[in-house]
């Protein structure tokens, strides 16, 4: 996993980014501290890049895609930050070489096998649970739960908007292409479960929407580009997530949430990415796990006490049916009330404070702040029973109109003493 942040006012962005990979093994894994996972965009442009997740797309590692990026790119300069993200995309749609058709191959049925594991495990709990309640199943049964549990999902894949920028027939295409290798992964994964022709039908049509819909799975590759673009003034922060390349177009979605930008009303920003927990901490002044527990422990409170009221009153069944009726009609707006209290208190004392003075720290101060919160993190994951997943050094850049892509703290692999040649080369066109 990965800690990452932006944070940016009307002057300059700062990121950084901590150092730690996980590799995952058959028999375990292993966590390394030296992957970089942010860089410079352009050797010219003041615009920078940060990734996080999936550290490669369909076996191309990130590092390797955005410095081809960036030697293609050259000394060009765009208008919008946008446009840099937009070029980023168009280059990987268009590069046959990088992304071969094995690879695709390999990473079309990686996902559609994470698909339809998702699939059997909402069977199998389906099961577990018909089991639990009736103490047997019957073929018909079995049948009865495959068949509905493929449908709901076959509903929810063909009910999903389509990705900008596919083609019309990209899932037609794909289903054609490897129709037998669907066909292969169903018999894998399924085994020896009653799959009739319509359900099997079904699966090819979601195995082939794996890469059309806007359904993305939990690991993806997330990429955040920053900086300015040559007519803009303010900084900003576009961010995506990426799944894989297939059939030469990319699995890509915009991710509203972490996308912003200065401007004359929002003054400043500080966004987290992947492990964020710890930012969301100092800024609201208290652990999002915990404020879910207080939520929690709030319903039980409420319910306990409409309990704890039929109980001593004694009531009759009619009497007790509409006390408790009562009592979840007023328990939502209570809890509202209750929370968006919370929530006014932690923006004024806590949230607000935070955000005016980040607009007025001067360019060191942000990449310092940036750098502790990452390393608060890192902390964190150091001291408690929690795996280690972000550590190692800090990489801190801080991107300005007037200078461009500054290195405030940056990893080599290699000595620069022992490597002038690395850097004589650096710019030379």
């Amino acid at each position: 996993m990965t800690a990452e942040i932006a944070i940016m006012n009307r002057q300059a962005i700062a990121l950084a980014a901590d150092s730690a990979v996980t590799i995952n093994y058959p028999d375990g894994q292993k966590i390394y501290n030296s992957v970089n996972k942010l860089f410079m965009l352009s050797k010219y442009a003041p615009v920078g890049i940060m990734v996080y997740g999936v550290a490669d797309l369909t076996g191309v590692p990130w590092e390797t895609i955005i410095k081809s990026f960036r030697q293609e790119l050259g000394e060009k300069r765009l208008p919008h930050l946008e446009d840099y993200a937009n070029s980023l995309i168009s280059y990987i749609n268009g590069h046959q070489v990088m992304f071969t058709e094995e690879n695709q191959e390999q990473q079309f049925l990686a996902s559609v096998l994470v698909q339809f594991r998702g699939i059997l495990d909402y069977i199998d709990q389906k099961l577990k649970d018909t089991i639990a309640q009736k103490g047997s199943l019957d073929l018909r049964a079995v049948r009865s739960v495959v068949t509905t549990t493929v449908r709901d999902a076959h509903l929810t894949w063909t009910k999903a908007d389509r990705l900008p920028g596919v083609p019309a027939d990209h899932a037609e295409r794909v289903g054609q292409k490897w129709k037998s290798h669907i066909e292969t992964v169903i018999d894998v994964v399924f085994e020896k479960l009653p799959i009739s022709p319509t359900t099997r039908g079904r699966l090819v049509d979601i195995a082939g929407l794996v890469f059309t819909a806007d359904l993305f799975p939990d690991n993806v590759s997330g990429v955040v580009i920053a900086g300015f673009g040559e007519e803009e003034y303010m900084p900003s922060v576009v961010a995506f997530d990426m799944e894989g390349v297939l059939l030469n177009f990319v699995k890509v979605r915009k991710n509203e949430g972490k996308s912003t930008a200065v401007s004359g009303t929002g003054t400043s920003a500080i966004i987290p990415f992947a492990q964020g927990e710890m930012v969301y901490q100092f800024m609201e002044g208290v652990d999002p796990h915990y404020q879910n527990q207080i939520q929690r422990a709030l319903d039980q409170f409420v319910d306990g006490l409409a309990d704890n009221l039929v109980a001593n009153g004694k009531a009759t069944s009619r009497r007790e049916s509409t006390l408790r009726k009562q009592v979840s009609q007023a328990k939502r707006p209570l809890t509202e009330q209750f929370f968006t209290y919370l929530e006014s208190y932690a923006n004024r004392w806590h949230v607000q404070p935070i955000v005016s003075a980040v607009a007025n720290l001067p360019k060191e101060e942000l990449a310092t702040m940036a750098e502790s919160l990452v390393s608060l993190t890192s902390f964190k994951r150091r001291v408690t029973h929690d795996p280690e997943t972000v550590g190692g050094p800090i990489d801190v850049a801080v991107i300005s109109k007037g200078d461009g892509f500054i290195w405030i703290n940056r990893k080599h692999y290699f000595d620069p003493t022992l490597n002038h040649h690395f850097f004589a080369n650096y710019y030379r066109t």
